[in-house]
C-alpha cells in the first residue's frame, strides 16, 4: 500500500512454507534491520507495513500468493476488505 513505511520479518521453517511468523514487527522505517536466527534452516519474509496493516507477502514461484503465517504482526490489509493497488 502507499501508506507503507515501515517493515516486518517473519521466519519460519525450510519445507514448511505457511509457517512463518514475526521475528521483528517494526524495523522503524529503516531498510535493513538485525536478526537473531532461530535455529535450523529458515527462510525469511520481509513484509510491507504502516503502523495499522501490513502488506501482501508476494507471489512463490507459481504466482500464488503467500499466505499469513499462524501469527502476524497487524491485520492484512486484504482481510479488512481494503482494495489492493494494481
Amino acid at each position: 500500500m502507499a501508506s507503507d513505511t515501515d517493515y516486518g520479518v517473519y521466519a519460519g521453517p525450510i519445507g514448511d512454507f505457511t509457517a512463518h511468523v514475526p521475528v521483528v514487527c517494526s524495523t522503524g522505517g529503516a531498510t535493513s534491520t538485525s536478526v537473531v536466527p532461530p535455529q535450523g534452516d529458515v527462510y525469511y519474509l520481509v513484509v510491507p507495513n504502516n503502523e495499522y496493516l501490513e502488506g501482501v507477502y508476494g507471489s512463490d514461484r507459481s504466482g500464488t500468493e503467500i499466505s499469513a503465517g499462524p501469527t502476524r504482526c497487524f491485520p492484512r490489509a486484504t482481510d479488512m476488505g481494503c482494495p489492493t493497488e494494481p
